[in-house]
């Protein structure tokens, strides 16, 4: 599972964490995934769903 908070971005396998990465210049937008050289990939169970926990209005997430 990948997921996007603030400024970071954490990986998930099995549910456990593999990994997380800081990049401030990407903070809001669109999701999007894909893989290298443009070739054919197939993903199973694969979703984007949007946050819904609540937060304090001018908040950004840690």
């Amino acid at each position: 599972m990948l997921t996007r908070r603030g400024d970071t971005l954490s990986a998930a396998v099995d549910g456990k964490e593999a990994g997380s990465t800081k990049d401030g210049a990407h903070t809001q937008g669109q999701s999007g995934l894909g893989d290298t050289e443009y070739k054919a990939a197939q993903f199973d169970k694969f979703a984007i769903t949007r946050d819904t926990a609540p937060r304090k209005r001018g908040h950004t997430p840690t």
